[in-house]
């Protein structure tokens, strides 16, 4: 438990720490299509280039932290690094 705990952790803060960045990739890549005059069949492009889209990648790179961060606890609570 502690060891997937802190595996969901890390995941979490990447996620977080990324957002930012993929972001402004999406936003750059749809820019890029639009430019081109490719039409855009990519199911959530426009979701995760939204102001929208971000807020929520970094609310669940947040949660993902609080989970994995509770997880690593209740394991070292219940005795260890143990399954």
């Amino acid at each position: 438990m502690t060891l997937l705990g802190a595996l969901v952790a890390l995941w979490g803060a990447l996620v977080f720490g990324f957002a930012k960045t993929l972001h402004v990739r999406w936003k750059g890549m749809l820019a890029d299509m639009r430019r081109a005059g490719v039409r855009n069949d990519i199911p959530g492009t426009e979701f995760f280039a939204s102001p929208e889209g971000l807020r929520r990648t970094r609310i669940a790179g947040g949660v993902a932290v609080a989970i994995g961060a509770a997880m690593m606890i209740a394991g070292l609570l219940s005795g260890g690094a143990g399954p």
